[in-house]
């Protein structure tokens, strides 16, 4: 072993030298990790023996394993990973009840059953062949999980390269060492929100594109590539409506470059989104209403969108808020990269990155994971400088990378919300006692379809238009198979719901679930003379980001605490 390590150092330190002579890299199956890593090390001054076992690299296979952990991790970033996704396609393939978001109510239809099918369709499909797998909760997360980021490796790997044709290997290769170490592709494009579907679907959009304006084609029929565009385009509009910001601007480049002198290709580009659209639309209609009245899903949403009113029920911010707050959040220390480097002009994807930053900027409804697709293309259209590379080469930019990327990656892949995801892992497999009511206080709604119940009842506290919360619509009297979502209400309206229930008689089982940066509030309760606490359970992986108070400290409290409620 000591022979073969001796032997692998100096090749390796001999290949260094000449690929930084050569700016160039030796292709091998991970060559942008292999670079990156590699360099990193020769800078660091670290052995190589330390990853090099038997002529293998190991520190590709390391990335990927962070990666697959991190996807494998109970974090809970925001509701709609679950509520317009898994919640929706798990009351589809299986007998359980969940909760129906307003965006696939019938009355509004304001996303469409399509992208989803169609990028998860085939994993229910093939999990209806194992009931016990299709039962399971936690093992449909997770293999939803490790689809999208194998999904995203694949990317990286095939589509992200084409994006890059005019960098040098080594350049390719260290951009794609960037994108593979950010917690943006270990976190949240792992998770199934429809922006982490929206990445796949405009990174194949521009290869087409990039393809298209490329000189060597310019003059050449692309009848292929027509239809497929057209899929591409209605595909991404039925995802999310918010597809045509990213490629408004290089459309109408595409256009003018190519299509005003291809009017067949063209053609066939408008009768492909068509085809595409209608058949989208006709899915979309059967599946809402049994094909009883049409239903354009992208239409619906973009109406409710435009409504500020609708807006300010989930949040409005100031339209700097991409700009100022999300992108940096985003980027990290690459945004100083950014900066230095600056972007190619020549290229759609960089002309993508202009267009959706200004139209999702003309939005006050901003929220960071709608910059998710935006990523790889801040990376892979960098201008590189001998700058870039004398940055990327200093020690303190590569440390201050990876602690930030390692941070974020533990806040928002493992610590964010994660106790709600390992209570429901934990109560589906060891529950014994029937369910009673389980009573939800400041933390996201819980994904009902975790709870894989076909009898489970849903009650959640109503806003109302002033402002005013009400219980009007919690059911009291249901004591078996009950949720009650109380969100970030006050403690008086946890009081009256306790309340409410004793009064009912309930002799079912009574559950608190709350974070611990709430045991100020608890204790508060807990002086309820009628009222017993007994904690049960406790998690402590559970980061709540919402409730920092710096008057009461014990807001800052990791930890999700299950409590046993007892009516005396």
């Amino acid at each position: 072993m000591s022979v073969t390590l001796k032997l692998c150092r100096r090749r390796e330190m001999r290949t260094i030298r000449s690929n930084i002579r050569k700016n160039t890299v030796k292709t091998s199956a991970w060559p942008y990790v292999r670079y990156a890593t590699i360099l990193l090390l020769f800078h660091s001054h670290t052995p190589v023996t330390q990853v090099c076992i038997m002529g293998y690299q190991l520190w590709p296979y390391l990335v990927c394993a962070i990666g697959l952990m991190l996807g494998l991790s109970p974090s809970y970033i925001h509701p709609d990973e679950h509520f317009q996704c898994i919640e929706i396609l798990v009351m589809q393939f299986t007998k359980a009840k969940g909760t129906v978001p307003w965006e696939f109510e019938p009355s509004f239809a304001a996303r469409s059953y399509v992208p989803l099918l169609l990028f998860y369709g085939p994993l229910f499909t093939i999990l209806k062949s194992f009931p016990n797998a299709q039962s399971n909760p936690i093992l449909i997360l997770y293999l939803m999980r490790l689809q999208n980021y194998v999904m995203i490796v694949l990317c990286c790997h095939f589509i992200i390269p084409k994006l890059m044709r005019s960098d040098k290997r080594a350049v390719q290769s260290m951009k794609k060492g960037i994108i593979l170490t950010s917690y943006v592709t270990w976190t949240y494009q792992t998770h199934t929100f429809s922006n982490s579907i929206e990445t796949l679907i405009l990174m194949s959009t521009l290869i087409v594109m990039e393809n298209m304006v490329n000189e060597e084609n310019i003059t050449k029929r692309k009848f292929k590539e027509s239809i497929l565009l057209g899929l591409l385009f209605s595909l991404g509009v039925f995802n999310r409506v918010t597809f045509p910001a990213f490629i408004l601007l290089p459309c109408l480049i595409l256009f003018w470059k190519y299509y005003r002198v291809h009017w067949q290709s063209f053609s066939l580009l408008l009768l492909s989104s068509i085809f595409f659209s209608f058949l989208f639309v006709f899915i979309d209609t059967y599946i809402f209403n049994g094909g009883e009245r049409l239903v354009i899903a992208p239409l619906n949403n973009l109406k409710y969108n435009l409504d500020v009113q609708n807006l300010q029920l989930h949040g409005l911010h100031p339209r700097y808020t991409h700009l100022l707050v999300n992108l940096p959040q985003v980027l990290g220390p690459v945004l100083l990269l950014a900066i230095l480097s600056g972007y190619k002009l020549d290229s759609l994807s960089t002309y993508s990155i202009v267009s959706g930053m200004i139209f999702l900027s003309l939005f006050q409804h901003q929220e960071l994971r709608f910059l998710i697709p935006l990523v790889p293309l801040f990376v892979t259209n960098l201008n590189w400088t001998p700058l870039s590379s004398a940055l990327m080469g200093k020690k303190m930019f590569k440390g201050t990378w990876f602690l930030f990327n390692i941070i974020m990656a533990f806040i928002m892949g493992i610590s964010h919300q994660g106790g709600i995801i390992q209570f429901l892992g934990d109560y589906f497999h060891f529950h014994t006692e029937p369910m009673g009511v389980h009573i939800w206080w400041k933390t996201y709604s819980p994904p009902t379809w975790m709870y894989m119940d076909d009898a489970i009842t849903i009650s959640s506290i109503v806003n109302s238009k002033d402002g005013v919360e009400s219980l009007n619509e919690i059911a009291f009297k249901l004591g078996t198979h009950h949720v009650i979502d109380l969100k970030g209400c006050d403690l008086p309206l946890l009081e009256e719901t306790i309340t409410k229930l004793r009064l009912n008689g309930l002799e079912t089982p009574l559950t608190l679930i709350t974070p611990d940066s709430m045991i100020s509030e608890v204790k508060k309760l807990m002086r309820d003379e009628t009222v017993k606490l007994i904690s049960k359970r406790h998690y402590l992986f559970h980061l709540d980001l919402d409730h920092f108070d710096f008057n009461d400290y014990t807001t800052f409290k990791p930890g999700l605490t299950v409590y046993s409620i007892e009516l005396l």
